[in-house]
Formats: structure tokens, sequence, C-alpha cells
């Protein structure tokens, strides 16, 4: 009869572990795997990456990153961790959480390389984005509605035909800002928590999402007497990123211009900067005639929780959560924010992308019809 030694054991369960497994010496070149993670790379069993760097396999663009951080978690000795979004040999995308231990010797304890582990999270990712996109558009069905109570009442509060008639607006008005408040807060937290790193590939016409944020602003701007300009190069091509995200950053920049500006107007304008390896670099400005902000204060308004006017101030509600989600989600398109302000004289809000352009629509196969 045969017999198995423990190491053999123990070769074959890891052979066949769920999840990706491998270790690196210090040099970055494979000492071993499990077949799940040489099957994803489109070879075989674990054994056929023996030998092998960063540099051989799919992700050859970046084994310097890669090899980077092995030696960052080699240094410090401490587990490196993250989520990251891998395409196997097929060209699949899958969302990993990957982490990264060090390899010690078992005698000595020297560090001798490094021990990885993916572990594939795709569909608690995309349920998390599902239940995301439920949240903010629920977020949008009930603020727009309630955005335009608020401005028909402060309307009957200052133009009643009784005094009376304008009572009631004031009341209707002071009881749906408060709701406003409530679910703006209850959002802002959910909404901290809740952002995910995937993007989406949406074709995009700004010219287009403009007129959806004006939609949305409109009421309030009503209520508060403020005007909303917005300018656009006539040039602007039609663009490819992630429309919930791009939209949710705008309209952040202008509900927080609008929110801190008693008199005046919120502009916006849209540039092209330039069109260059199927790319364009545009730039995006919100600026508003609001209380604006202390210099000394510009490096800290991104923080998570930072708030510029106190809540003991009883003026300004929130959270200090807009623009902390602001420039993460500027970040994960790969953009860049800045601001120019000064107290008192208001704020301008200065973010530019490079977007992939997107190919033109064909037009063939369209039928019109005349009725």
């Amino acid at each position: 009869m045969a017999t198995i030694t423990s190491y053999e054991n123990l070769l074959n369960i890891l052979a066949k572990a769920p999840g990706h497994i491998y270790w690196k010496d210090t040099k970055g070149v494979y000492q071993g795997s499990n077949d799940a993670q040489a099957i994803f790379l489109g070879y075989k069993t674990g054994k056929d990456l023996i030998g092998k760097t960063d540099f051989d396999l799919l992700w050859k663009k970046q084994a310097t990153y890669l090899q980077q951080i092995d030696k960052q978690v080699m240094k410090t000795q401490k587990e490196y961790c993250v989520e990251e979004v891998v395409s196997n040999y097929e060209g699949v995308k899958t969302i990993f959480l990957s982490r990264k231990i060090p390899l010690y010797h078992p005698h000595t304890k020297e560090v001798i390389g490094i021990i990885g582990t993916s572990l594939d999270i795709t569909g608690s990712k995309q349920a998390e984005l599902a239940k995301q996109q439920f949240i903010m558009n629920m977020a949008h069905d009930l603020r727009t509605p309630l955005s335009g109570v608020i401005g028909i009442s402060g309307i009957l509060a200052d133009q009643g035909a009784s005094e009376q008639d304008q009572q009631y607006g004031r009341w209707i008005l002071d009881a749906s800002r408060q709701l406003l408040e409530l679910l703006n807060a209850v959002l802002e937290v959910i909404a901290t928590e809740e952002i995910d790193d995937l993007i989406r590939e949406d074709r995009i016409d700004l010219s287009l999402l403009v007129k959806e944020l004006q939609d949305l602003i409109q009421p309030v701007l009503i209520a508060k007497h403020l005007k909303f300009e917005w300018v656009l190069d006539s040039h602007l091509p039609s663009i490819i990123s992630d429309q919930f995200k791009l939209k949710r950053i705008l309209l952040n920049l202008l509900s927080n211009s609008i929110k801190f500006t008693k008199k005046g107007k919120i502009s916006l304008e849209i540039k092209l900067l330039a069109i260059k390896d199927k790319q364009a670099t545009i730039e995006m400005c919100i600026s508003d005639t609001g209380i604006g902000i202390a210099k000394d204060e510009h490096d800290k308004i991104f923080d998570r929780f930072y708030r510029a006017h106190p809540s003991y101030e009883a003026q300004y509600k929130g959270y200090g959560i807009g623009l902390f989600l602001v420039k993460k989600l500027v970040g994960l398109l790969g953009g860049k924010i800045n601001v120019l302000s000064e107290g008192g004289k208001g704020s301008c809000f200065t973010v530019t992308f490079t977007f992939p352009l997107a190919k033109k629509e064909s037009k063939k196969g369209i039928i019109k019809s005349s009725l």
C-alpha cells in the first residue's frame, strides 16, 4: 500500500487550495504557487510558474510597481492589502482582495521573500455596486421633488395672496428644508462607506450631463434667488468615463457652492485643453460668489468630516463629507482637483481629467419616420 508523506500531502492540498496562493524569493522570482494562480495566467499547474518573475507574466507592464510593493513588504515586514481589478489570459476582468506578507526562513527567521494570496470578490463587489447605485438613485429621486417643494413653498412664503398663505408657505418651507437636511445627512454617511473603486466605461455627452445637473439644482437656485451660468467649449467631444461618478463630482461641487452662497451666482465652465493620442484633456471649473475659504483651510477641506464652518455656528449644516468624496472620486477617475479661494471672496474649484475619446456613433440602420 502506497504511503503519502506529510510534505507531499501538504503540497497536494496547497495545489488545490481555493483562491490564489504564490510565493517569491527576495529577487522577485516565483518559487511556487497553487494551480488556481497558474490557470488564471494561462498555465496548467503551479509548478509552471517556478523560476518566472512578474516581467514574464500578463501584468509585465506593472511588474516594476509590483516588485516595489514586494520590497516594501520585505523591508517593513508589514502586510500589504489592496482591492484590485486584474484580467486573466482571456481578458476577463476579476476583482481580487490581495494580500502580501513577508516569508521567513523557518530557523533563522530571516526574511527570504513574500507570500501572496488573492481572493475573488467580484460577486460581492458587484452586489455592493448595485446597492450603491440604488442608494444614490434613490437620493436623486427624493431630492429632485423635495427641492421642487422647497422652491415653490419659498415662492408662496414670499408672494402668497394673503398673510395666512405666506405663513403656510413658511411652515412648508421649514419642514421640507429639515427633511432635505436629514436626507442629505443620512445619504452622505452611507455614501462615504459605499463608494466603490470599480470604474464603468460610459459614453458621455457633457452638454447633456450639464443639462441634467441644471434640472437637479434649479429649484434650490430659485429658492435662494441665485443665478446659474454655464459655458461649454464648442469643441467638446464625446468621452468615455464613469458617468455616475463624474455626475456625482459635479453635483457635489455645485451643491456645495449653492450651500455657501447667499447672493450672486454659481458658474460652471467646461473647457477642452487638448486632444492627443485619442484622449481629451478637459478642465471643469465651478465658481461662486459665496463666503469663500480662508487660505489656511485649503489643505484641510478635503479631509473626512472636516468642516471649515463648524456645526456650533448653526448656519451651515452637514457632516463635512462632500469634498472628501469629491476628492476620492476625482482620484478614481484619474483627475486632479484644485481650489482658489479667499474668505469673503467666493471660491473656484477646478477639476482636470484626461478622458478616452468615444468612438463616433454609426448611423447605419436608423430608420426615420414622420407622422
